[in-house]
């Protein structure tokens, strides 16, 4: 039952990575982050699962101060093609450059932390864009990858659990046979009673003659002699 449930919880979470990827969290108070919600998806219009948005930090890309404190910020999409990508950006970031590449595709947008209102809060920092890439995104070579890394730990816990139950079977049959074996050695070491059929360790028997065939100890002693 042990096996069992640790099986189904490695794949359960083998299910829920792509899910529960979240993008690396900036430290700060909110008027340091930029949080930026994105739905992508591709040329066909269907979820772009499991590719990665990241911060372009190459030359004319994001601008060089805003790089400094994101190069290699990144988020990976889930099921739904969304992910959430948090930036550290400060107030003297305003109106600067910031371009992402979601799956080899360059999206540029500028800082903008005072809004429609032209008053900053924080409210602002908080960004839902969607993205159309402009190529299909085909998962199946990555759900054939999980497909297999999942087949490959059940059959590998099954392995296990076949191999226990083997070393299981192995322990108790060499302890019936050495318990066997113990029992067929004692019985060797017993001897017959001159009155009776029982047979009994030597040590005992003198006690079995006085007790069961009501013998003194020095009519049990002579009758001891005699064997």
């Amino acid at each position: 039952m042990r096996a069992y449930r640790t099986s189904v919880l490695i794949v359960g979470l083998l299910l829920l990575a792509p899910l529960l990827m979240t993008s690396v969290t900036a430290d700060h108070e909110w008027d340091h982050r930029l949080k930026i919600t994105g739905k992508v998806v591709d040329a066909n219009g269907d979820p772009a699962r499991f590719v990665t948005a990241e911060i372009d930090c190459e030359t004319n890309a994001t601008d060089t101060s805003i790089c400094g404190h994101n190069q290699g910020r990144s988020a990976s999409t889930g099921m739904s093609g969304t992910f959430e990508l948090d930036l550290h950006i400060h107030a003297a970031n305003e109106g600067l450059p910031i371009v992402l590449d979601i799956d080899g595709q360059k999206f540029e947008m500028s800082v903008n932390l005072a809004g429609d209102d032209g008053e900053a809060d924080e409210s602002d920092r908080f960004l839902e864009i969607d993205y159309t890439l402009d190529h299909e995104v085909d998962n199946m070579m990555l759900f054939a990858s999980v497909a297999g890394a999942i087949l490959f730990i059940l059959l590998l816990i099954l392995f296990f659990v076949k191999r226990r139950g083997r070393a299981k079977d192995a322990f108790s049959s060499t302890t019936h046979k050495s318990l066997s074996l113990g029992g067929k050695a004692g019985s060797e070491d017993l001897i017959g009673c001159p009155r009776c059929d029982a047979r009994l360790k030597p040590t005992n028997l003198k006690n079995h003659l006085m007790k069961k065939h009501y013998l003194k100890a020095d009519e049990a002693d002579s009758l001891l002699e005699k064997d």
